[in-house]
């Protein structure tokens, strides 16, 4: 992700955060290169509407996580589910056509004029 100073100058100058919210997300993300991350630090602590955002969106990152439960599962346990989709999607492709796929399949094979 770039960060373009110029757009980083204007919202000084319009008295808004410094920071973007997709910019704070980049930094959450670990997506950002070492140039970039020092950049939203300093911003960080040089501008405290950005640092409130900041706070705001790691807390609603926080609180996603707690919503969601987190699980580890064993190779084995893995390798049991991949089978059983495996068994299900050759269930449906080669022997149990859809409802729908049958009526394409009709339609495209039944002839318009017999002769």
């Amino acid at each position: 992700m770039n960060i373009d100073i110029d757009l980083f100058r204007e919202r000084k100058v319009e008295n808004k955060p410094l920071l973007t919210s997709a910019q704070i997300n980049a930094y959450l993300d670990n997506k950002l290169n070492q140039e970039e991350n020092k950049f939203i630090e300093n911003a960080i602590g040089s501008c405290d509407q950005s640092l409130e955002l900041f706070q705001i969106k790691k807390a609603e990152r926080e609180f996603v996580k707690e919503l969601i439960p987190y699980e580890t599962i064993s190779r084995g346990q893995l390798k049991s589910i991949k089978a059983e989709f495996k068994d299900i999607n050759n269930a449906i492709l080669f022997n149990e056509k859809p409802t729908l796929v049958k009526k394409v399949y009709k339609f495209l094979t039944t002839p318009v004029i017999e002769f």
